[in-house]
């Protein structure tokens, strides 16, 4: 398969695919009516746009997956233990952070809602650590 950086390009795309899903189940199906009340819309007002939003989600989940591959090679973790460790560890030291600045920055400051990303967030980042540990 080939690679980019190192990082094997299967590896991410499926590791993609798995953090894609787990949003669409996340936030469509465990969190819906918390995080669309946290969010303050209604269902009526994204009709129409779920699939820009959800190709845009995929690209994002797409990019993490790299990123994430990419930082487990240069650490050189090896192994499905250690990268789901690793990967939790980055995701709690970077993506948690990055979450918090929603609660900081956005009208509501919403607790709620920043448990809601950031528990997506770990999630994300250790799923990805685990499907990418099995692409040498």
């Amino acid at each position: 398969m080939p690679r980019l950086g190192g990082v094997n390009l299967l590896g991410v795309l499926l590791a993609a695919l798995a953090v894609w899903a787990l949003g669409f189940v996340w936030y469509g199906w465990i969190f819906d009516e918390a995080w669309m009340a946290g969010q303050r819309f209604e269902m009526a007002e994204n009709e129409g746009r779920a699939s820009a939003w959800t190709i845009a989600g995929g690209v994002i989940a797409l990019v993490l997956s790299f990123g994430i591959g990419w930082l487990i090679k240069r650490a050189d973790v090896a192994g499905p233990g250690p990268s789901i460790l690793f990967s939790l560890v980055i995701g709690g030291l970077i993506g948690l952070p990055l979450m918090g600045f929603t609660l900081v920055y956005s009208p509501w400051h919403s607790l709620s809602l920043l448990a809601i990303h950031g528990g997506h967030t770990l999630a994300s980042f250790t799923l990805a650590g685990l499907v990418l540990s099995f692409f040498d």
